[in-house]
């Protein structure tokens, strides 16, 4: 058997510590500005890097809540016109969830979404539920986990004119009062409330506050609602059994649209395809026009995680050269500790220490500012402050990950350096800092750091100029121009000539790229708007490019096909016969 540590050896390894703690915290008073350049330049750097990673981790939790995640799928469609042109459609016809639950066994669940917008009253009380009110089909809680506050799933949407509401909208319209069995009346109907949900994650990109029985919606509307392969504007997502293949479920897809769209197709001339999309694409990776809600970009994210790790790396090699030149100065103290018998773990583990506290004090004080900053931060991004106060084991051990790198990487050469040398060379600071290769090292750092540094400021220019440009100017979407401050393009109106000059377009290419999204609105004051529900001019903010009249009514592509300036009054026009074709949103 082992015999037990003697209690002197282990007093003495307690008081050394002791004594390694008091000098690392004399030399921090000794070096009043070193020490708070170093801990705020380490602190600052530190906080900026949480604010960014949490923002990142709340993108990228989307959805993830759900937990059958991996199992859930999203059908959006792409529709190729005849010359080739593609548009693509978050949403499909409402036949298509039944028709794949019927055709494909491994399509476990089928649950279509239909938004609609309108005024729910209950009493005297009248709430507009702008685009947050959807049917959907009942065995939507088998598919997303929502969480029941009253109620349960089995429940809930069991009868036709049942309704399930979350927290707050119960709060909203009933107070303090029992919701369930309460009614609610929208569209000259009346409902009763059934459940109540808990309110949706913010991470979830489908958001609601009133959900409403899809048969409902079927019975309303004479069964078009359930049989259509022609009316769009229905999400539709699937649940697949366990085991499957995406894959070999989108290999399948071609057939399924020739079978139920083929005549269809062929008449009109156009082709439909649907895609398979996993649930945790949607927020980050979608390429879909008609969102449900806005999504991110997986490229303007990994950009900003890129612009994280620069700012971290910059902090950390500005804590790095500062502590290394520090120090070349304690060359002496070191020489002066061997001669008096100072071993070289002694002095690996007195220099670690003092990194250690360092390190301490730089990373409260940056978990400090990143506490005070979230609040404007949250404000900034549009985001609630209890979306990105997170703090779960990954925050921790990324916090603990920092701590380790900085101060491993910080006291690595003044203790395991330095302490490698004689004491006479130790002594002779001069020919340990001139000699060949000794400053490699913070040189090295140096460049790297400039060179992180441009590279950010490079970046951040760049993008605030795009910003700007697409705030003054307008974006290209995939329905058409948006021309936020079209006089400033100079001289009045946005004619075709100035919009070339500024897009390096050729004038047919604008003009037909114009004219498709103004078909694919069915007005042409949304050939020159980023979304199609504004219904009213504001004079000196948009403009109407293809519009033959100065007013935004209902159009179709024939009357948009002579171009004027957009302001020039025109004589008044009959309504042009409807279009050709078929409409995508009714």
């Amino acid at each position: 058997m082992f015999a037990p540590p003697h209690p002197g050896l282990t007093c003495k390894k307690f008081l050394m510590l002791r004594n390694y703690f008091k000098i690392a915290w004399r030399n921090l008073l000794k070096n009043k500005t070193f020490s708070a350049i170093n801990i705020f330049g380490l602190a600052i750097g530190i906080a900026a890097f949480l604010l960014i990673v949490n923002y990142l981790r709340f993108e990228y939790s989307f959805d993830s809540f759900n937990t059958k995640e991996n199992r859930i799928f999203r059908v959006p469609m792409t529709i190729t016109e005849t010359g080739g042109k593609q548009q693509t459609f978050a949403f499909t016809f409402p036949a298509l969830a039944p028709a794949m639950k019927k055709d494909y066994p491994e399509v476990e669940e089928a649950v279509r979404f239909r938004r609609v917008w309108g005024v729910v009253t209950h009493g005297d009380k009248k709430f507009i539920e702008n685009g947050k009110v959807y049917y959907v089909d009942p065995s939507v809680f088998n598919v997303f986990s929502f969480n029941f506050e009253k109620g349960t799933a089995a429940t809930a949407l069991h009868g036709l004119n049942d309704a399930v509401i979350t927290r707050t909208t119960a709060k909203k319209y009933f107070g303090d009062e029992d919701p369930v069995g309460q009614p609610l009346h929208y569209n000259n109907e009346d409902y009763i409330v059934s459940a109540v949900l808990d309110d949706v994650p913010a991470n979830s990109h489908i958001q609601f506050n009133i959900l409403l029985n899809f048969n409902k919606y079927i019975q309303l509307t004479n069964g078009r609602s359930n049989t259509s392969w022609g009316w769009s504007d229905f999400y539709t997502y699937l649940l697949l059994a366990p085991g499957t293949q995406p894959g070999a479920l989108q290999a399948k897809m071609p057939a399924f649209a020739e079978r139920y769209m083929g005549r269809d197709m062929k008449k009109d001339g156009f082709k439909t395809s649907f895609q398979i999309q996993p649930l945790k694409d949607i927020h980050t990776r979608s390429t879909y026009a008609y969102e449900m809600t806005g999504s991110g970009n997986l490229y303007y994210l990994k950009y900003l995680g890129m612009a994280a790790l620069l700012i971290l790396s910059i902090a950390l090699v500005n804590y790095i050269n500062l502590s290394t030149a520090r120090s070349l100065e304690r060359s002496k103290e070191v020489g002066l500790r061997k001669v008096v018998g100072a071993s070289r773990l002694q002095l690996i583990r007195q220099f670690l220490i003092e990194s250690m506290l360092l390190n301490a004090f730089g990373i409260f004080l940056g978990f400090l500012i990143f506490k005070l900053s979230l609040p404007s931060f949250s404000r900034l991004i549009g985001h609630e402050l209890g979306d990105l106060q997170v703090y779960d084991g990954r925050y921790w051990m990324t916090l603990l990950m920092i701590f380790l790198v900085s101060t491993f990487l910080a006291g690595f050469y003044p203790s395991f350096v330095l302490s490698s040398f004689q004491p006479v060379q130790s002594i002779k600071s001069f020919s340990i800092s001139r000699g060949q290769g000794k400053a490699f090292l913070r040189r090295s750092l140096v460049v790297f750091q400039f060179t992180a540094a441009i590279v950010l400021i490079g970046g951040a220019i760049g993008f605030y100029r795009q910003l700007r440009f697409m705030r003054e100017f307008g974006a290209w979407t995939g329905r058409g121009i948006s021309c936020r401050r079209a006089p400033e393009l100079g001289g009045g109106a946005p004619t075709l000539s100035r919009l070339r000059r500024r897009l390096s377009m050729p004038d047919e290419d604008l003009s037909r790229d114009i004219q498709a999204a103004a078909r694919r609105a069915k007005t042409c004051w949304a050939a020159f708007e980023l979304r199609r529900e504004p219904r009213r001019r504001i004079p000196g903010r948009r403009a109407t490019i293809c519009s033959m009249d100065t007013r935004p009514t209902k159009a179709t592509s024939s009357s948009c096909r002579r171009w004027r300036r957009p302001w020039q009054p025109s004589r008044p026009r009959a309504r042009a016969p409807s279009m050709k074709g078929r409409s995508l949103r009714r």
